[in-house]
């Protein structure tokens, strides 16, 4: 009865931790989906204490560039931050869980993964832009 008692402690633990991968991943997630935009610089940054808005005349002269970091630097950061989430989901799974093969362990990989995807790359950045939008105003009128 007691081992009983330890794997059912030791499993909420583990999906306690796959709620916590996901919430501390909310935050980053909009980060990034905020500094993807140039224009979300512009507007955070400003001038940084430049005698010109490097953000503006970079706009203004170098409008390729502009546009290629709005279609690329979001994608390629969050590409690569979400490339981390299935070793910390193993290492949750194998830790916490107790699963007959190292196959199963891959399927609750896959699975996790999966919903990772779906959360932080569809809806997450689909609404992140203008959540941190109402996010900077209102830390501005505070």
């Amino acid at each position: 009865k007691g081992s009983a008692q330890v794997q059912h402690a030791r499993e909420s633990l583990g999906y306690f931790f796959v709620a916590l991968l996901f919430v501390l991943f909310v935050p980053i997630v909009l980060w990034i989906a905020a500094i993807a935009r140039w224009e979300s610089l512009h507007a955070t940054f400003g001038n940084l204490g430049f005698g010109q808005d490097p953000f503006a005349y970079s706009q203004e002269h170098y409008p390729e560039q502009v546009a290629l970091w709005n279609g690329l630097v979001g994608t390629v950061v969050l590409t690569a931050l979400m490339t981390t989430v299935p070793s910390f989901l193993m290492w949750i799974f194998s830790v916490f869980l107790v699963l007959k093969s190292y196959t199963q362990q891959q399927l609750w990989v896959q699975n996790g993964y999966f919903y990772f995807l779906v959360v932080f790359v569809l809806l997450v950045t689909a609404i992140g832009s203008s959540d941190f939008g109402l996010l900077q105003t209102v830390t501005f009128l505070v």
